[in-house]
């Protein structure tokens, strides 16, 4: 089994807010996907700790962010790399605080998962799951004072 450690699979992630949100604080978790298969033939999925992973093993990337001054945050950004070490895993990355957008490119430019477009002349195409680098969630509406909440996706791990 290779092992990876937590620091080894995860990258801090960027809060970008404007200075007025001074209160904005945004956590990275790492967590290794567990499937267990009841006696009845049900599948659930929990989430244990990934201080040890192997190639094929689903894990989860998830930011924790919350409001903590006393102003509420406009235009509030969350980026997270994606390490060479896992590949985005299609459609899991959740949109609930609003636009999810992707980048091939070292976080450079960002598209929709759809418009992420790699290549050039002959040669461009949309990018695979493997090219993705970077994933960023722009919040559609100010994050209250107090208020809190997570994003996430999946990947799989080389």
């Amino acid at each position: 089994m290779t092992r990876f450690a937590i620091s080894a699979i995860s990258m801090l992630a960027a809060l970008a807010a404007p200075a007025a949100a001074e209160g904005m604080t945004a956590k990275q978790t790492v967590a290794r996907l567990v499937v267990v298969e009841t006696d009845d033939g049900r599948k659930t999925s929990t989430l244990a700790p990934a201080d040890k992973v192997a190639p094929g093993e689903e894990v989860v990337y998830a930011i924790d962010y919350r409001n903590t001054g006393s102003d509420a945050a406009d235009n509030v950004s969350l980026v997270m790399p994606i390490p060479d070490e896992v590949v985005y895993v299609e459609d899991s990355a959740t949109s609930g605080a609003g636009r999810v957008e992707f980048s091939a490119d070292n976080g450079g430019t960002f598209a929709p998962r759809d418009e992420l477009i790699i290549g050039a002349g002959s040669r461009r195409h949309t990018a695979l799951a493997e090219d993705i680098t970077h994933v960023r969630w722009t919040f559609a509406d100010a994050v209250a004072p107090g208020a809190s909440g997570q994003v996430l996706f999946h990947a799989i791990v080389r």
